[in-house]
């Protein structure tokens, strides 16, 4: 989706020393070329340099979306990363992908308490919620996903996307993308 929204024939990947970071770009650079771009793989750069680029990325993925959201008229859908997840920039490329199909995004941000979550659903009546899992191989999201679940209002669909995001899980009213 990067690729082409951007038009871009060429990207460059970078990461940090998290141990997240070698999958996270990979996959990037998987969907990049799957989409034609060239990937530039630069390796490992600084935190403080990957923050400033995420924080680029995430200021122009507001800026096409906003003139999108400006004009929608259609349901809302809270998005969210649950507790212990710190990555906000799923959160942003899922809310522009609302937005191109006509939803409200509304982006609580990272490392939301499930609590603050449900209660939003229930108050604000939304009509989805969803999920930017990244860890894998951690139960974290599955456990949270089913707390989560067991939280919110039946009517309420629960999406659940990213690469962490548990495929195994099967639970009714949870789609994992």
């Amino acid at each position: 989706a990067f690729v082409e929204l951007t038009g871009s024939g060429a990207v460059v990947v970078a990461r940090d020393m998290r141990a997240s970071s070698p999958g996270l770009a990979a996959a990037f650079a998987e969907g990049a070329t799957g989409r034609g771009a060239d990937v530039v793989d630069v390796g490992m750069g600084s935190t403080d340099y990957l923050y400033f680029a995420s924080g680029m990325l995430g200021d122009f993925l507001r800026t096409v979306r906003a003139p999108i959201e400006d004009g929608a008229s259609g349901p809302v859908a809270a998005l969210a990363t649950l507790p212990n997840e710190l990555h906000g920039l799923g959160l942003h490329m899922a809310a522009l992908v609302f937005a191109l199909a006509g939803w409200r995004p509304l982006i609580l941000g990272v490392d939301t308490p499930i609590p603050q979550i449900a209660a939003l659903a229930r108050d604000a009546r939304l009509s989805a919620v969803g999920l930017s899992c990244v860890q894998r191989g951690t139960r974290t999201c599955a456990a949270g996903v089913r707390a989560l679940r067991q939280a919110l209002p039946r009517r309420i669909p629960l999406l659940v996307g990213g690469r962490g995001a548990p495929i195994e899980l099967r639970l009714a009213g949870v789609e994992v993308l």
